[in-house]
């Protein structure tokens, strides 16, 4: 029942705040970056739907795990400050001043920054690696969702036509043919008319030994095309999260204490949760490279009464950190099909 003191038009704008104040509370929660993720150090789980969870999903998921570069970039710094702290030591010292003067310490001092070298590419390699895998840094985010609605993949490799040096001494041979049939084209039309010049004879050609020369592969690409809509609070929620973070952690960050250094964004590993597919695909750890977002029901933004779009659609696009190897579909990644 309306307050008999509160105009009809107080009455909407209260209404409306309540409305808005319920719509604020709801982006909060999802938008929140200090919840049980990155910020705790272990990796916040998104599910969009809680089924999925169930056996009967359990060849119906995917999974896209986030990780910060950053973290494991330290790691390469150790690696160069070790050789850094190298060039400055005294056996480099050392084998300079020896070398000047023919001092007879020079091997020992050459032994010395040998052993010392060996140590510090070891441990540059092992940081390398380590930054490149990811494997065993534990991600921000895990976001499993539906097996996409749609998918696909781009395997692209790049070739020339070359012939070679006997090729070019037949495409100059060719030339010279091509002007003797022109020749005897004209010829013929000049005494039997065109009609008869038609069926003059083409000379033989030499055989240009053509082949195509391979010039190296693209990055593959893959695009998934998700469709979301939730039924529920509790997947409208989901829903709001997955998109605020995907889309938030494909841009740079900006360096704490100077701001115009931008840091790189995370980096994304791909897991599907049925094996086929898996090996199949065989994704390695992926940039995002493009995500689109369409938010909406048909012919409007169709939203709940609390403000939550019924339908939103995530076109994501990754493009693979590394380039792609003939030994990298032998990596058993998701169980074996053959």
């Amino acid at each position: 029942m309306q307050n008999p003191f509160v105009s009809p038009a107080e009455a909407r704008t209260i209404e409306s705040n309540k409305i808005k104040g319920e719509a604020y509370d709801i982006v909060s929660e999802a938008t929140s970056i200090d919840k049980i993720g990155a910020s705790s150090g272990n990796a916040e789980q998104l599910y969009f739907i809680k089924e999925l969870t169930n056996p009967e999903y359990c060849l119906k998921y995917v999974c896209l795990r986030l990780f910060d570069p950053n973290k494991t970039y330290a790691k390469i710094q150790d690696a160069v400050s070790k050789v850094g702290d190298l060039l400055k030591s005294d056996d480099v010292n050392k084998l300079v001043n020896s070398s000047d003067s023919g001092d007879d310490n020079s091997n020992s001092a050459s032994n010395g920054i040998r052993d010392a070298f060996n140590n510090t590419m070891s441990s540059a390699k092992q940081a390398i690696d380590d930054a490149n895998i990811f494997l065993s840094q534990t991600p921000d985010y895990e976001i499993y969702l539906p097996l996409m609605n749609a998918l696909q993949e781009s395997n692209q490799h790049e070739y020339s036509s070359d012939s070679g040096l006997f090729g070019e001494v037949a495409n100059a041979v060719n030339s010279l043919t091509s002007s003797a049939s022109k020749a005897t084209f004209q010829i013929g039309a000049a005494i039997g008319g065109k009609q008869s010049a038609s069926y003059t004879p083409q000379l033989p050609l030499m055989d240009p030994l053509k082949w195509q020369n391979y010039n190296g592969s693209k990055l593959r690409t893959f695009s998934f095309v998700f469709r979301l809509s939730p039924r529920n609070k509790e997947e409208a929620l989901s829903m709001l999260r997955i998109v605020y973070i995907l889309k938030k952690y494909s841009y740079p960050k900006q360096n704490d204490a100077i701001s115009i250094i931008l840091l790189p964004p995370s980096r994304v590993q791909v897991i599907f949760s049925n094996p086929v597919l898996q090996k199949l695909i065989n994704p390695e750890i992926c940039v995002i490279s493009d995500i689109n977002v369409v938010y909406e029901s048909g012919n409007d933004i169709a939203t709940t009464l609390d403000g939550v779009p019924k339908k939103i659609e995530v076109t994501i696009v990754l493009n693979e950190f590394r380039q792609k190897y003939f030994n990298d579909f032998d990596k058993n990644t998701g169980g074996d099909i053959v």
